[in-house]
C-alpha cells in the first residue's frame, strides 16, 4: 500500500509538473561578442528574452559558419527570441563581416507561428571596409525590429544595405539609418507575391514607421532609403528623411518580379543642400497610393520623381514571355508595371489597380504627376494619367475614414476605389508578443508644438519597468540637457518648464531610460510665442441647409481668440461667433455648426485666429451643400481648390516661378519638378 501511495504521488506531481506553463527567460549575454551573444540565443527557449549588455564589440565571421546560404556573425534559427540590447546608444555592433549580398550580422531563419523581435542594439561601421548587410529576415515568421540604429560612415553604397527578404509581414519602428537604406523582397523571385490579391490598407505588408534616414556629405551624393523588388509590399509612413529618395524596381532581368505595391504617406523629406538632390524618387513598377507627403529645403529645380517601368529598358527577346499574354515588353500593359495588380479574375491578364496620389507639396507649392518624355517619346503609351495614375481626384470621408475615387476599367465602365489607411501605430507596437515591455511616451506626441515660457508634462506608460526613469532633452541626435535623473517609473509623468531661451527647433525628442529599457518619443517642436498656427480641415455632416466647419487652433503662447468665415467668395461675408483658447493651450481641435444655407450651393470657408503677436487665417477650403431632397453631402477636403477636381493640373505663380508638381514616367515614370516661368507668361493648369 505504501508503494502504491508513493508512486501514485510521484506520479501526479510528475502531471502538475508537466502541465504548469513555464514563464519565459530572460537571459544575459556575459558579453556583446558574437559568441557570448550567440550562446545566449543558443540556450533560449520560444518566448525568451536575450539580453545584450553595453559595449562595443566588433562582429566577423569564422568562415564556413551559419549554415549553406546565409553567412552571420549570429543566427536566430526557427525559434521565438526577443534579442535586445541595453539601447541603441549603449550596445553598439562593429559590422566586420565580409561582404556578399547573403552574409550579414544578424541573420533570422523564422518558421510560422515563432514570432522574432530584434531591439535597442546600434549595428554600424567604424572603417571603411566593405561590410555586408545588417539584418537579413527569411522564412515564415512575423518579426519586428525597433529602437535600433544602422550607420555607415564611409561612402561605400554597395556593401551597407539593412535588408528584410520576409515570406511573411513585419514592423521596423522607432529606428534610425544614418547613409544606409532598408530593402525588401517579399520572397527570392516575388510569384508567391504576385499570385495574391492587391492588400492596400491591410496588415500584409511590411511597415516602416516612425523612423528617421539621413544621407550626410560623408555619403557624398544622394541614394535611396527605402529600395523594394520581388514583389514586395510595403508601407511607408511618419517618417522623417533626409537627403535620400523612394526607390522601388520593376520587372528585372532573370526571373526576378517586380515591386508589387507601395503606400507611402504622411512622411517629411528634407534637402539640407550637403548633397546634389537631383531626385525626389525611383520607381519602376507597381501600384498604391502617394498622399500627405511633404518635401522641403534644398532641391534642385526640377528635381524629379521618377517611375520608370523596367520592361522597356530589359532586352527584348522573342522567347521572352514576361509580358502580358501575347503581349510583348512593348505592349500595353507591360507585366508588373505602374497601375497594374495581381490577376484576380483570372482572365491571364493583370488587372487594372490605378496609382492614385494627391496632397503631396514641395516648399508649401502643390505637386501633382505628370508622364515625362524627355527621353522616352513613346512613355505616354505604356502610363497615361486618368488610366493608370490619377493625381488629386480622391476624396476623403472623415465619418467613415476612408478615401474614394472613380476611375474607368480595362472594360471602359466607371468603377469605384476606396482606400483607408491601416491603424496607426502599427498594433504589434502595443499588443502581441512583440509589443512595447517598456516604456512607451504619451507627450510629448510626434508633431506637437511647445511654446517656450511655459511648462509641459512629459507623460508616459509602463510594463515590466521597475528602476527609475532617466529623461532627456535630444535634439536632433545631439543631447541638449538632462530633463530629470531619476524619477520613480510608476508616476508617469513628470513636468519640465521650458526656459525662455530654449533653442528654437522642430527636431527635438525625449529619451526615457530605465535599466535596459528605453522609450524615445516622436519629433516636435519648440517655438518662441507668435501669431496663432491654425489648419482649415474640411467640412462634415453636409446637408442641404447645414454643416460643421473644423479646424485646429494652436495659441502659440498667447491667449487667443478664433472663429469661422464663410460665403459664396472668397470675400466670406459672415462669421461665427469668437471663441478662446488660453495661452499654455496646446493645438485643439475646433468646430462650428452652421446653418440657414442654401441647397446645392458651393461655400468657402476658413478658420481665423488672432492673439497678441497678429492674426492667422488658415487656408480656403468649400463645401456643396446637397440638392433638395438628396442624401448627405460631401466636403471640399482639397485646401484652395474646395471639392477637388477630375484630375487637372494645379499650378501656382509664386516670385516669378510656376510652381507645378509632376509625377512624370521617363520610360515610364512619375516626376516632381519645379519650372521657371519666362518672363510675361502666365502659369497654364
Amino acid at each position: 500500500m505504501r508503494k502504491s501511495f508513493l508512486a501514485t504521488l510521484i506520479g501526479l506531481n510528475l502531471f502538475l509538473l508537466m502541465n504548469i506553463p513555464l514563464q519565459a527567460a530572460v537571459i544575459e549575454a556575459v558579453s556583446c561578442s558574437q559568441q557570448d551573444v550567440q550562446a545566449a540565443i543558443d540556450l533560449a527557449l520560444d518566448g525568451d528574452t536575450v539580453l545584450i549588455p553595453s559595449g562595443t564589440c566588433e562582429w566577423s565571421i569564422p568562415y564556413g559558419s551559419s549554415g549553406s546560404n546565409w553567412k552571420a556573425a549570429v543566427k536566430i534559427v526557427k525559434k521565438s527570441v526577443i534579442l535586445k540590447g541595453a539601447g541603441k546608444d549603449r550596445t553598439t555592433i562593429v559590422n566586420r563581416v565580409p561582404y556578399t549580398w547573403q552574409n550579414c550580422a544578424i541573420h533570422v531563419e523564422g518558421e510560422a507561428g515563432k514570432p522574432v523581435r530584434i531591439s535597442g542594439l546600434s549595428i554600424g561601421d567604424l572603417s571603411t571596409e566593405n561590410a555586408s548587410q545588417f539584418i537579413i529576415i527569411d522564412g515564415d515568421c512575423d518579426w519586428r525590429v525597433d529602437r535600433c540604429r544602422f550607420s555607415v560612415s564611409a561612402n561605400k553604397y554597395g556593401g551597407y544595405r539593412y535588408i528584410f527578404m520576409p515570406y511573411r509581414y513585419g514592423l521596423i519602428d522607432q529606428c534610425e539609418f544614418v547613409n544606409t537604406l532598408v530593402s525588401f523582397k517579399n520572397s527570392m523571385d516575388g510569384v508567391i507575391s504576385w499570385n495574391k490579391p492587391l492588400s492596400l490598407g491591410t496588415a500584409a505588408a511590411v511597415y516602416v514607421e516612425d523612423c528617421t534616414f539621413y544621407y550626410g556629405v560623408e555619403h557624398g551624393q544622394l541614394e535611396d532609403f527605402i529600395d523594394g523588388a520581388g514583389g514586395a509590399r510595403v508601407v511607408i509612413r511618419h517618417n522623417t528623411v533626409t537627403n535620400a529618395i523612394f526607390h522601388f524596381h520593376g520587372i528585372e532581368g532573370g526571373s526576378l518580379r517586380g515591386m508589387h505595391s507601395f503606400e507611402l504617406y504622411e512622411n517629411t523629406v528634407i534637402g539640407d543642400g550637403t548633397v546634389n538632390n537631383y531626385r525626389r524618387g525611383y520607381m519602376r513598377g507597381g501600384t498604391g497610393v502617394i498622399f500627405n507627403n511633404t518635401w522641403s529645403g534644398a532641391w534642385n529645380a526640377g528635381a524629379s520623381f521618377y517611375a520608370v517601368h523596367q520592361c522597356v529598358t530589359i532586352q527584348q527577346d522573342p522567347n521572352d514571355h514576361r509580358c502580358d499574354g501575347d503581349k510583348w515588353c512593348h505592349g500595353y500593359p507591360c507585366k508588373d508595371q505602374i497601375g497594374r495588380t495581381s490577376d484576380a479574375d483570372g482572365d491571364g491578364r493583370q488587372d487594372l489597380a490605378p496609382l492614385f496620389a494627391w496632397n503631396n507639396s514641395d516648399g508649401g507649392m502643390p505637386v501633382q504627376l505628370e508622364v515625362q518624355t524627355d527621353y522616352c517619346p513613346d512613355c505616354v503609351n505604356y502610363i497615361q494619367e486618368g488610366r493608370d495614375y490619377y493625381n488629386d481626384t480622391v476624396r476623403y470621408d472623415p465619418a467613415t475614414g476612408f478615401y474614394t475615387a472613380d476611375y474607368r476599367g480595362d472594360d471602359g465602365k466607371m468603377k469605384q476605389w476606396n482606400y483607408k489607411p491601416y491603424v496607426y501605430p502599427h498594433p504589434t507596437r502595443t499588443t502581441g508578443p512583440l509589443a512595447d515591455d517598456a516604456l512607451n511616451i504619451a507627450s510629448p506626441g510626434r508633431g506637437v508644438i511647445w511654446v517656450r515660457g511655459f511648462s509641459r508634462d512629459i507623460t508616459w506608460s509602463s510594463s515590466g519597468v521597475t528602476e527609475p526613469v532617466r529623461i532627456e532633452l535630444y535634439k536632433g541626435n545631439d543631447l541638449d540637457q538632462v530633463l530629470a535623473r531619476s524619477v520613480a517609473v510608476t508616476s508617469g509623468t513628470s513636468t519640465w518648464q521650458i526656459p525662455t531661451d530654449q533653442t528654437v527647433g522642430n527636431d527635438y525628442t525625449i529619451k526615457l531610460t530605465a535599466g535596459a529599457h528605453e522609450g524615445t518619443s516622436g519629433n516636435f517642436s519648440i517655438v518662441t510665442p507668435a501669431a496663432p498656427d491654425v489648419t482649415t480641415d474640411p467640412a462634415t455632416s453636409v446637408t442641404q441647409t447645414s454643416t460643421v466647419l473644423r479646424g485646429s487652433v494652436h495659441p502659440m503662447g498667447f491667449q487667443t481668440t478664433y472663429c469661422f468665415e464663410y460665403g459664396l467668395t472668397t470675400a466670406y461675408g459672415t462669421t461665427t461667433p469668437g471663441a478662446t483658447l488660453n495661452a499654455d493651450t496646446d493645438e485643439t481641435a475646433v468646430q462650428v455648426a452652421i446653418s440657414a444655407l442654401e441647397a446645392s450651393t458651393t461655400y468657402h470657408f476658413r478658420l481665423v485666429a488672432t492673439n497678441s503677436a497678429g492674426t492667422s487665417p488658415g487656408e480656403d477650403r468649400t463645401f456643396t451643400t446637397t440638392a433638395s431632397g438628396g442624401g448627405g453631402g460631401g466636403s471640399g477636403d482639397a485646401a484652395g481648390g474646395g471639392g477637388g477636381g477630375g484630375g487637372c493640373f494645379m499650378s501656382v505663380m509664386w516670385n516669378s516661378y510656376c510652381w507645378r508638381g509632376l509625377l512624370g514616367l521617363a520610360a515610364m515614370g512619375l516626376v516632381w519638378k519645379v519650372r521657371k516661368r519666362p518672363t510675361g507668361s502666365r502659369c497654364r493648369g
